[in-house]
């Protein structure tokens, strides 16, 4: 799994930034690689790959 994604995935947290600045790209970083989970880099909200 990368340790990083950048405009991968779109998650729409209403509190990030990402949600309202259009030109922001949405980056998340690898932060459970057994669990693959990533977070935000702005908001730190966390997202499971399935």
């Amino acid at each position: 799994m990368p340790e990083k994604l950048i405009n991968v995935i779109k998650y729409k947290n209403p509190r990030c930034i990402t949600s309202i600045e259009q030109e922001i790209v949405h980056e998340y970083r690898l932060v459970d690689k057994e669990a693959k989970i990533y977070r935000c880099v702005y908001c730190c909200a966390e997202y499971a790959v399935k």
